[in-house]
């Protein structure tokens, strides 16, 4: 009993570090774009630069 308790921590556990590592991938890492200051840059993607109260979070879909 003891056991299972343990694992089912660990599994709520591991499926919060995965949620905070993926905000912290959406909303960390990004670059001023060289070419146009409205947008940032983070590899080959780049979104519209959104400061102060104009500032969200967004879940971000993709087709695979």
């Amino acid at each position: 009993m003891h056991l299972s308790l343990c694992f089912e921590q660990l599994d709520r556990w591991l499926s919060q570090r995965e949620r905070e590592k993926a905000i912290h991938d959406v909303m960390c890492g990004w670059n001023v774009s060289a070419e146009d200051p409205e947008y940032e840059d983070k590899g080959e993607v780049s979104r519209a630069r959104l400061t102060g109260s104009d500032q969200v979070i967004t879940p971000e879909l993709r087709s695979c």
